[in-house]
């Protein structure tokens, strides 16, 4: 409920309830309209407000908003929800800096999950640090590098259960 103040030649205070088609929720000092009966007083609608004050939207607890085309445009959007889901045929972003922290991750893509068909990876740069253990195991590797491989390691072990071909220019062992 809200308290709505009117000054003429005596104060009224009238307890208030917020119409469902009035979308925003009232501050103190906005110039409203509303419904009186002798039962009832509703808030239709915020008629003056001062532009420094901020405008909050109170929806219903269960609300949708649905529209042909929705878009929403400002200099600065946050998003805050105990939980949040996005449902989409096809998800586009695009920015200049994608920049994503969780705490726990995980991911699972209906065609590419856990076991991936096909992953392709184009990067500029790339590195990767493993403190511990880091273990590739495939069927087939390939590992190709168009100027310089370096392999830089305390030991390698390089076993082959069939032949093994080295070619180069210049090979050196040992």
């Amino acid at each position: 409920y809200y308290l709505i103040q009117e000054l003429e030649d005596e104060s009224l205070v009238y307890r208030a309830q917020l119409a469902p088609s009035c979308l925003l929720e009232p501050r103190k000092g906005d110039g409203v309209l509303a419904f009186v009966d002798a039962r009832e007083v509703f808030i239709l609608a915020i008629l003056q407000r001062d532009q420094n004050k901020k405008a909050q939207i109170a929806l219903p607890k269960e609300s949708v908003l649905a529209a042909q085309n929705l878009t929403i445009s400002a200099p600065a959007l946050s998003l805050k929800a105990q939980s949040a889901q996005i449902h989409s045929d096809r998800l586009l972003t695009q920015g200049h800096l994608l920049r994503v922290d969780f705490q726990v991750g995980q991911f699972l893509v209906g065609l590419v999950s856990s076991i991936c068909r096909s992953l392709l990876t184009t990067t500029k740069n790339f590195a990767l640090r493993v403190s511990g253990q880091a273990q590739v195991s495939s069927q087939n590797l390939l590992v190709k590098a168009d100027r310089e491989l370096q392999t830089r390691s305390g030991g390698l072990d390089l076993k082959a259960s069939g032949s093994i071909r080295l070619d180069g220019r210049d090979i050196k062992l040992g």
